[in-house]
C-alpha cells in the first residue's frame, strides 16, 4: 500500500500558530476499496471524495488506485513492552523481546465506510479511527438476531424446519425501496441466514428462545439494551473457490480473479452478546456462541446456565429448581487419581439398557442399613476363587424348586438338629421388582427436525436429559408435562440410536464443509470424488452419497433424496 498525492501536502515551515489550514487533516469519510495488508498491521486503501475524481457517469472512480489514500489501524487500546538492549543478534529472548497488548478487530468488507484523519495534516499519517453503519444494516449485530416474520429463501427451505416460529435473518434488502424507506424498515420481513439456521435444527434447538433463537439485535428497541460484538464469519466468495485454494494462491502470488476475492455473504462469525433484556424482560442474557455453533448461555429470564456442543450431540445445564442435567449421545467419562465422592441425602437411581460393571482392586463393599435385594431374572451367580462365606445373625432360609449341593472332598453340616425330609422350612419370598418410569425422549423426524416424544424411554430413573428440544428444563425431578398432540403423535420413525449417532455425526461433516466451501449441495453432487476443489468425505464416499446416506440412516427408511433438500437449504449462498 502506497500513497499517490495529488499535492505536496503541508509546507515543512508550516505552523499551527502561523494561521491557515494544512492541506488533509480531516476527519473525512472514506469508502475501503483494499483491505489487503502486506505488513499485517491493519492497513486499508481508501477513496475519499475530497480527494478524488468522478467518472464518466458522475460517479466516484473507485477503482483507480492513483486516488487512493493508505489509512492505519487506531485500536481504541495498545501496548508494548519495551525493547531489551544487546538482544538484537538472532531471534532474540523472551524477556528482552517486546510483548504486545491490547484490542484487535477485524479490518472491515470492501465498500464499508470509514472515518478517517490526517495527524497534522500529513498524508502519510493517515489513520482510521471507525467505521460508518449504514443506515437501516446492523439487525444481525451482535447476536445474529432472530425474528418470527422471517422469509425462506426458497419455497422448498422451510420443509426442513418444520414450525419453526422464530430464524436467525440477514439484513433487509436495501435495494428494495419500499422496505428501505419505510419508517418501520426494522419491522420488515428478512431472510433467513440458513447456515446458523441449520445449526440451530441439528442441535435441536431451533424452537427453544431461551437457548436457541434469540432476538437480541441492536434494532430490537432504541435505545437498545443489547451490548456485543460478532465476527464477520467465513466469507463466501463470488467463484465459489475454495477459501485453502485462494489463500495457496495469495500466498504464492499466482494470480486470482475479480470473483475469487470477492465476497458476496458470510456465514456468520463468533458472537458475544450481554442483553439487559426487552421491555418485558426477554433475552436478558450472556451469550457466547462460536461460527460453528458450540454456545455458553446464561440467561436471566430463562434461569439457567446452559452449554451445548455445535452438533447437539452433548449438553449440560445448571437448572433453576436445582438440577444438574447432562446428555451425551455417546459416553460420560469421569477419573480422578485420589477419591470419588457420591452422596445423595435421598436416593441414587442407575439404570443400563446394556450391562453394568463394578470392579476394584482390593475390596468391594455394599451396604444398606434395612434391607438388600439382589435379583437376577434369568441368572444369578456368586463366585469366589477362595473362600465365600454366607452369615446371618438371624435366621437363613434357601429355597428352590430343585438343587444339588456338592462339596467337593468334603461337606459339613453342623446343627442341633439336622431334618432330612422332615420338618417345616422356612418360607422364603419374591423380592419385589422394581416397575420404574416411562419418559419422554426425543427422535428425529423428516420435515419436523427433532421432536419430543412422550414415555417412549422406559427407565428407573425419575429424570433423563434427551437430546434436544428436552422439555424438562428448569423442572424439578417429580414432574409431569403435556407436550400436546403434535409431539406425542409425532410420525417419527423408530430408529437405532447409534445408528443416528452416527447419520448426525456424518451429515454434520458433510454439510459444515459444504458450507466452509460457499457452494451448494448439488454441486457436491455433479463433482466427482477426485476433484481437488471439493475432496470426498473421509469415509471415502463422494460427498452427494454421504449426504443421501446419512439422511437414510437417520431417518430408518429407504435411501431418500436429502441432496434436494440440502440444496433448497444451502443453495441461497451462491447465486
Amino acid at each position: 500500500m502506497e500513497n499517490t498525492l495529488r499535492s505536496r501536502g503541508k509546507p515543512q515551515n508550516y505552523k499551527f500558530d502561523r494561521g491557515g489550514l494544512s492541506a488533509e487533516m480531516g476527519p473525512y469519510i472514506g469508502i475501503v476499496v483494499n483491505n489487503s495488508d502486506s505488513t499485517r498491521s491493519g492497513r486499508l486503501q481508501v477513496y475519499i471524495d475530497e480527494f478524488g475524481a468522478v467518472d464518466g457517469n458522475g460517479g466516484p472512480r473507485l477503482d483507480d488506485p492513483t486516488l487512493w489514500r493508505t489509512v492505519r489501524y487506531c485500536p481504541p487500546f495498545y501496548g508494548a513492552t519495551p525493547q531489551i538492549s544487546g538482544t538484537s543478534a538472532g531471534v532474540g529472548t523472551y524477556p528482552g523481546n517486546r510483548n504486545s497488548y491490547g484490542m484487535w478487530f477485524t479490518p472491515p468488507d470492501i465498500g464499508v465506510k470509514v472515518i478517517c484523519f490526517f495527524v497534522a495534516g500529513d498524508p502519510g499519517q493517515g489513520y482510521y479511527l471507525g467505521c460508518v453503519p449504514e443506515p437501516g444494516i446492523n439487525h444481525m449485530i451482535p447476536a445474529i438476531g432472530s425474528v418470527s416474520n422471517f422469509k425462506y429463501n426458497t419455497a422448498n427451505q422451510g420443509t426442513p424446519f418444520g414450525d419453526t416460529r422464530l430464524q436467525p435473518v440477514t439484513e433487509i434488502n436495501d435495494e428494495n425501496i419500499q422496505i428501505s424507506d419505510n419508517p418501520r424498515f426494522f419491522d420488515q420481513s428478512k431472510p433467513v441466514q440458513t447456515v446458523v439456521a441449520w445449526t440451530l435444527l441439528q442441535q435441536g434447538l431451533n424452537r427453544d428462545p431461551i437457548r436457541g433463537p434469540i432476538r437480541s439485535s441492536s434494532q430490537r428497541e432504541s435505545p437498545s439494551s443489547v451490548y456485543g460484538i460478532s465476527t464477520p464469519g467465513k466469507p463466501i466468495y463470488q467463484s465459489g473457490i475454495d477459501p485453502k485454494v485462494l489463500k495457496a494462491k495469495l500466498d504464492s502470488g499466482a494470480a486470482v480473479t475479480t470473483q475469487d476475492v470477492t465476497v458476496i455473504g458470510r456465514q456468520g462469525g463468533h458472537t458475544f452478546v450481554m442483553d439487559d433484556g426487552d421491555v418485558g424482560g426477554t433475552d436478558a442474557l450472556v451469550r457466547i456462541r462460536t461460527a460453528k455453533g458450540h454456545q455458553i448461555t446464561m440467561s436471566d429470564d430463562g434461569n439457567c446456565f446452559y452449554i451445548t456442543h455445535a452438533n447437539g450431540q452433548t449438553w449440560v445445564e445448571l437448572g433453576e429448581q436445582g438440577t444438574i442435567d447432562l446428555f451425551s449421545t455417546n459416553s460420560v467419562n469421569v477419573r480422578t487419581q485420589g477419591v470419588l465422592n457420591l452422596h445423595a441425602d435421598k436416593g441414587i437411581n442407575m439404570y443400563s439398557g446394556g450391562y453394568i460393571r463394578i470392579k476394584s482392586k482390593t475390596s468391594t463393599q455394599i451396604e444398606a442399613n434395612t434391607s438388600m435385594s439382589l435379583v437376577g431374572l434369568n441368572k444369578f451367580t456368586a463366585y469366589s476363587k477362595t473362600s465365600l462365606n454366607l452369615k446371618s445373625d438371624g435366621r437363613l432360609a434357601m429355597a428352590s424348586k430343585s438343587g444339588s449341593w456338592n462339596g467337593g472332598s468334603s461337606l459339613s453340616l453342623n446343627a442341633g438338629v439336622i431334618h432330612l425330609n422332615g420338618g417345616s422350612s422356612i418360607p422364603v419370598t419374591t423380592p419385589a421388582l422394581q416397575t420404574g418410569y416411562k419418559l419422554t425422549d426425543t427422535f428425529y423426524s423428516a420435515g419436523q427436525g427433532w421432536i419430543p416424544r412422550a414415555r417412549t424411554l422406559e427407565t428407573i430413573v425419575t429424570r433423563a436429559p434427551s437430546h434436544e428440544p428436552y422439555p424438562y428444563h428448569n423442572q424439578g425431578v417429580d414432574v409431569s408435562l403435556n407436550l400436546g398432540a403434535d409431539n406425542t403423535t409425532a410420525t417419527t420413525t423408530s430408529i437405532n440410536p447409534e445408528l443416528t449417532k452416527k447419520a448426525q455425526s456424518l451429515y454434520t461433516r458433510v454439510s459444515n464443509t459444504a458450507m466452509s466451501y460457499g457452494i451448494t449441495a448439488a454441486n457436491y453432487l455433479k463433482t466427482p470424488p477426485s476433484s481437488t476443489a471439493i475432496p470426498p468425505a473421509t469415509d471415502g464416499d463422494a460427498l452427494g452419497s454421504a449426504l443421501s446416506q446419512a439422511e437414510a440412516i437417520a431417518r430408518g427408511t429407504a435411501p431418500v433424496d436429502l441432496a434436494t433438500a440440502a440444496a433448497s437449504i444451502f443453495g441461497n449462498l451462491i447465486p
